[in-house]
């Protein structure tokens, strides 16, 4: 971001979600394949996503980096196993493997491709081409 650029309402939000261990991902539907971005800025955050929604999500993420919510009998459950996963560092941080030991799974891939990486691969492709010096691209 520049000195005189305004920061987005996505930068906002991924600063807040930075603050925190955990944070809340719920998409609008559960419906197969169906992962937004709700998913990704909580992950890239560097929080750790409690998550509601695609029931395939393991197709998208890296193993171990998210809770599933779906997965627990009931709110109270999900909430007793968030706060002992809080209270121990050594279980918070296998949530975390991912990002030491490189990106795992379809989650590279899938974030490659996503819509909201497009400003910055055409900028990579612009980069490669010569930027501002390429007589075509």
């Amino acid at each position: 971001m520049g000195e005189n650029s305004v920061p987005h309402w996505w930068d906002h939000l991924h600063c807040a979600m930075s603050h925190y261990k955990f944070v809340l991902a719920i998409e609008n539907t559960m419906t197969e394949s169906y992962v937004t971005e709700k998913l990704y800025y909580a992950l890239d955050s560097g929080a750790v996503p409690i998550y509601f929604g695609a029931p395939n999500v393991w197709d998208f993420v890296p193993p171990n980096s998210i809770i599933d919510g779906s997965k627990f009998s009931s709110l109270e459950e999900l909430a007793s196993y968030v706060k002992e996963l809080a209270d121990d560092p050594i279980a918070y941080a296998e949530y975390h493997a991912w990002r030491r030991c490189g990106v795992m799974g379809n989650y590279g891939k899938t974030r490659a491709t996503s819509l909201d990486t497009l400003p910055c691969r055409l900028c990579e492709f612009v980069s490669r081409k010569g930027g501002r010096n390429a007589r075509a691209l």
